[in-house]
């Protein structure tokens, strides 16, 4: 049995940890139960796969049974872990969850790289809005989302994450070998017009020359990961990444 990869829409991202100094974050990926509720669905159909749950010794398990070729209902099971809010509710969707990664739903997300924002850029730009709350502790109320993600054999291949507070792109990883081994036409024209028009823009949002502009893509950590060297963009996923960048720029009110 085998299911399909997620999708960017289908992985959410939470902060898992601030830097003491506020100097930056880091970001954990994850999968809810409705994302593996509807993949069963999909997989299986409605009537094709079946959920319970038991207690033992305190902790709650759940069993997540699909059925065979031969008609055959077959499980696999984990325990819950209770959360913070709804402790009884957290338990039990933590064990569907569990029991799902069991059967391989989501499993790439193991593969997931360290994802850490830094408040600035180098640029003195914003990434993050980290703030010192009252007790003295930094906290961040911006939400983040993955941008996209490439995904093969279970195995995360490149993931880009979104501040959808900011609209900026905030992370990028690219596993080394992965851009080695693919294979991509050359920039559309259509691309090269769009990345014209966005650098003219921006170069007159900051006041700044074009080649200002382009020099900065050029040196970003978007552009480093998508495999541009020399400045050259070679590839229509690299003309893809550009524009991004400076969409996410534009929509950062021009920083």
């Amino acid at each position: 049995m085998e299911f399909r990869p997620l999708e960017a829409n289908e992985i959410e991202c939470r902060i898992g940890q601030i830097a003491r100094n506020g100097s930056g974050l880091s970001l954990l990926l994850y999968k809810t139960a409705r994302v593996d509720a509807d993949i069963l669905d999909e997989t299986f159909g409605m009537f094709g796969w079946e959920c319970s749950f038991d207690e033992h010794k305190g902790t709650l398990f759940c069993s997540v049974g699909v059925r065979n070729e031969d008609g055959y209902m077959v499980y696999k099971e984990d325990a819950g872990a209770p959360s913070n809010m709804e402790p009884q509710k957290g338990e039990a969707s933590d064990a569907f969850k569990r029991a799902c990664f069991k059967w391989g739903i989501g499993r790439e997300l193991y593969t997931a790289p360290r994802i850490w924002v830094y408040a600035q850029n180098r640029d003195g730009s914003a990434n993050c809005n980290i703030r010192q709350g009252q007790n003295g502790k930094y906290q961040c109320y911006d939400e983040f989302s993955v941008e996209r993600i490439d995904i093969r054999d279970h195995e995360i291949l490149y993931v880009s994450v979104r501040n959808d507070s900011t609209g900026q792109t905030v992370f990028v990883w690219c596993n080394p070998d992965y851009q080695s081994v693919q294979e991509y036409g050359e920039p559309s024209h259509e691309q090269l017009v769009e990345m014209s028009g966005l650098v003219e823009e921006l170069a007159r949002a900051r006041g700044v020359d074009k080649d200002v502009v382009i020099e900065g893509l050029m040196r970003s950590k978007a552009m480093s990961a998508a495999g541009v060297t020399n400045g050259e963009i070679r590839t229509e996923r690299q003309a893809e990444t550009a524009i991004g960048q400076l969409k996410a720029w534009m929509a950062n009110g021009g920083q």
